[in-house]
């Protein structure tokens, strides 16, 4: 998308007013009047269907926040590329309250995508520590299940083969986590 689309939508809405928003037709009609690419009209013209331009004019600003959030809900409603529902959401934000519109900045969408994934992959993963003590866990539970035969917990006799069967899938999961993470290797 190009960089134009905020400042013909800014000229457009400066031009006809806040009517448009109202004025679907007119709208369409004003934006193939511009040099913009179908696919730029098809986007601004999809967040304007969706009511986000109604909505942003209601806001007494908007960051970079609002206007990912906006874009991710055109996205997902009107099955737009995530990027060209950003574009299109920020356009509408920069033509209807420019001033009010706080730093918004194109970001490079493939670092960012993998710096979340990584925050993602290491708030999922045990410690190493985490996984040797499941690895040590698991063999003392399952024999204490087998010698024991029962606990008493709140009164209430249990069976060891409950604890024990949830030591072990709580702690494979805790051993082959860390063991896909850190080695590649298939849990």
């Amino acid at each position: 998308m190009s960089d134009s689309v905020n400042e013909v939508l800014r000229g457009i809405v400066e031009r006809h007013g806040q009517v448009l928003l109202d004025d679907h037709r007119r709208c369409e009609s004003c934006l193939r009047d511009t040099p913009l690419a179908p696919k730029e009209i098809a986007g601004v013209m999809a967040a304007l269907r969706a009511g986000i331009p109604k909505r942003l004019s209601a806001m007494p600003a908007i960051g970079d926040k609002g206007i990912a959030n906006f874009a991710a809900e055109l996205s997902d409603s009107s099955g737009l590329s995530e990027q060209l529902a950003l574009t299109s959401v920020a356009a509408w934000a920069f033509a209807l309250q420019p001033q009010r519109v706080e730093k918004y900045e194109k970001k490079d969408d493939k670092k960012a995508m993998q710096q979340d994934e990584t925050a993602v992959s290491k708030a999922s993963v045990p410690s190493l520590s985490e996984a040797i003590v499941a690895a040590i866990v698991i063999p003392v539970i399952c024999y204490g299940a087998y010698v024991f035969g029962t606990f008493k917990v709140f009164g209430f006799e249990v069976p060891a083969w409950i604890f024990a069967l949830i030591v072990v899938v709580k702690g494979g999961q805790s051993i082959g986590s860390y063991l896909s993470f850190r080695f590649g290797m298939k849990a």
